[in-house]
């Protein structure tokens, strides 16, 4: 018998280990515009909680994919 659980984390339903890229399309759709973009860090500008915030993107330069999400609002 296999279990299979899904324990990652989510930010506004995008996991936190997706490609750094995907995961800033998907904030984009979501009315977050990107303000600055660099290898391993990329920062975007939205509404979260109806809080005009900034958040970071936090990403491994080497495989791109994220591994923090801080929000400052």
């Amino acid at each position: 018998m296999t279990f299979v659980q899904d324990l990652h984390l989510k930010f506004r339903g995008i996991p936190i280990d997706s490609y750094a890229e995907k995961f800033v399309f998907v904030l984009e759709k979501q009315e977050f515009s990107r303000e600055n973009i660099s290898k391993g860090l990329d920062i975007m500008m939205g509404k979260f909680t109806d809080y005009q915030s900034i958040v970071l993107i936090v990403s491994s330069k080497k495989t791109e994919i994220v591994h923090t999400v801080c929000v400052k609002f």
